[in-house]
């Protein structure tokens, strides 16, 4: 007679395509088994007793303990024991990580609707998104590590893929990394990308976003791009993801469970994590136009990248630009018809504060340095 799991491993491997199995017998009533390939399972671990899940969120109330489980494996849980075997029954060795947000992340805490809590989120999101990656005043990304010490200095050329709202934090980010790196990006829309044999090669940088970090045509594409010898860097919210374990290097947004479907938190952290990634001083070579002497000096002596909030100024007051164009038209909201009137366009500025890598606040600015 056959045990349960590998019964389920004999099935498994007869099996094509996407799918997350899970099975209970009679004869074994204190077991479950489960398997995955190409769609999301997550254990969670707790004191006498342990869960499964497509996503952490399903037992986060119970457990803040977390194993992911990979590619073509398959788990056996029972109250006290978790054993994790690939199709053909060896035994995998798991990593486990802590949840970095509880229960009550995920509830409305009195709110009129999720979308009106997670817009109010947004700071906190950015923030954290934020926090432990800026060092006296320099983006420093430990993420990037593992693509290796020499891997982006070579980079030429940088494909972003992502699905709808991450995508259009793609775009957004074009703009930052183009800026800062001078390193030409594309943009485009995963579902499309394996069909059109894209050019990539060892020396192309492909940057996946992803909130759940489970998008499937995004997936596919990760996958494909890594057979053809891209680097992948990805983007996500969600810990244990399927897209992040495929990728060579991940940043995470720590923006916590969305559960509005239209984006908002979410969009501004990955936007905010595109934006770290633009200066990271590993591979920022040629943005020095308009750098302060002392701060081009320090940039040239060390390959870092200047303080971000000089960063945050320049892009502060393409903003506010804007804005004024908008409000008043581009000619009363020109910045000589400003002068005219006395008031100098800087005094509008708004001036981002770092201090340990904290974004504390945003305060009013009399003058600044010009970029």
């Amino acid at each position: 007679e056959k045990d349960l799991t590998v019964a389920m491993q004999d099935t498994c491997r007869r099996l094509e395509g996407a799918f997350t199995l899970l099975a209970v017998h009679a004869d074994h009533p204190d077991r479950v088994v489960a398997a995955r390939r190409n769609s999301p399972l997550v254990i969670g671990l707790g004191d006498g007793e342990n869960f499964l899940g497509s996503d952490v969120a399903a037992f986060v109330e119970f457990t803040r303990r977390a194993v992911a489980i990979g590619q073509d494996q398959i788990v056996t849980i029972r109250p006290d024991s978790v054993v994790v075997t690939d199709f053909d029954g060896n035994s995998v060795e798991t990593d486990e990580f802590e949840i970095a947000w509880d229960a009550s992340a995920s509830e409305k805490g009195g709110w009129s609707s999720f979308m009106a809590k997670e817009i109010s989120e947004e700071p906190e999101a950015v923030a954290k998104t934020i926090l432990g990656r800026v060092h006296d005043g320099l983006v420093d990304l430990k993420e990037l590590e593992p693509l290796g010490p020499d891997a982006l200095t070579d980079i030429d050329r940088i494909v972003v893929i992502a699905c709808g709202t991450a995508a259009y934090a793609g775009m957004l980010g074009k703009y930052a990394i183009e800026q800062w790196s001078r390193i030409p990006v594309d943009v485009e829309l995963s579902h499309e990308f394996r069909y059109r044999n894209p050019i990539l090669t060892p020396r192309t940088l492909v940057i996946s976003i992803s909130q759940s970090g489970e998008t499937m045509d995004t997936l596919m594409a990760v996958k494909f791009a890594k057979e053809s010898g891209a680097k992948v860097l990805s983007v996500c919210n969600t810990q244990g993801a399927t897209i992040p374990r495929e990728s060579d290097a991940v940043v995470y947004t720590h923006a916590g469970p969305e559960v509005a479907v239209a984006s908002t938190k979410a969009f501004v952290a990955q936007v905010t994590a595109l934006y770290l990634i633009g200066p990271d001083g590993d591979w920022l070579r040629q943005y020095e136009y308009g750098m302060p002497a002392e701060v081009l000096a320090r940039h040239r002596a060390t390959g870092r990248v200047l303080q971000p909030e000089l960063r945050a100024e320049g892009l502060l007051r393409r903003f506010l630009r804007t804005a004024r164009a908008q409000a008043t038209g581009p000619d009363k909201g020109s910045e000589g018809n400003q002068r005219k009137r006395g008031r100098d366009p800087q005094d509008l500025l708004c001036k981002s504060q770092f201090h340990d890598g904290h974004l504390l606040r945003m305060r009013p600015c009399r003058k600044t340095s010009s970029l």
